[in-house]
């Protein structure tokens, strides 16, 4: 469904209408015809599906009455945002779903009652230099570090790209994760070449880190950096 925001005519517009899909870039709001992407199935997308899976059935059968009532109030006192910045309050399952997905995805306890707020740490720096040719690929330094063994840093990347690609945002994917006391440097070169492939010099990719607090399902913003395979 696409999702619009009306001036004099439209301010904006995001989404799919009618076989095109509206977004926007730092040329300007632009509208494409929606092609439909191949489903590969990967094991990542299943561990997806299958997560959203498994909410869904404990939020109908699992969860009590009061629960879902609890969860019902935690959202409205927990609005989100829209992908124009708009404030949107979602429905307890929307909002249990949302939470309990990331913690599944870092092998981490479910949460069937709402948690007491959604603090977190943010990352504000991160080293780490890829290599092609050695080949190395760590992350050395991160601010903040260490942190609780209860929260957990999850990396996302992008695949390898041309030197002259300039925007990477829609390139991301989850990659791997480490608890948040875990000593530094953490090696990810493993774990990024199984999901991208053998790393190239002279490509670009990019790198992010958020932190999952596992007490509470809450994530920070993805903090990013565009990097060169050396």
């Amino acid at each position: 469904m696409s999702k619009v925001v009306f001036g004099a005519i439209v301010v904006d517009m995001r989404n799919k209408l009618g076989g095109h899909v509206f977004s926007k870039n730092k040329g300007g709001s632009f509208m494409r015809r929606k092609v439909s992407p191949a489903q590969p199935r990967t094991s990542a997308q299943t561990l997806i599906r299958a997560g959203m899976t498994t909410l869904s059935k404990r939020w109908g059968g699992t969860l009590l009455d009061t629960q879902r009532s609890a969860w019902a109030a935690f959202a409205q006192n927990n609005p989100t945002k829209d992908i124009f910045g708009a404030t949107v309050v979602l429905t307890g399952e929307q909002t249990y779903i949302r939470l309990n997905q990331a913690l599944l995805m870092v092998g981490a306890t479910i949460l069937d009652d709402p948690p007491a707020d959604l603090s977190v740490q943010g990352v504000s720096a991160f080293t780490s230099a890829p290599n092609g040719t050695s080949p190395a690929f760590t992350i050395s330094a991160i601010t903040p570090a260490p942190l609780l063994a209860t929260d957990n840093y999850m990396i996302w990347a992008t695949r390898q790209l041309s030197p002259g690609r300039e925007s990477l945002a829609t390139y991301y994917r989850f990659v791997t994760n480490f608890q948040g006391n875990t000593s530094l440097p953490f090696d990810i070169k493993t774990a990024y070449e199984t999901k991208f492939g053998t790393l190239d010099t002279d490509k670009v990719l990019g790198l992010g880190i958020r932190v999952l607090n596992t007490l509470n399902g809450a994530q920070s913003p993805l903090f990013t950096k565009r990097l060169i395979v050396v």
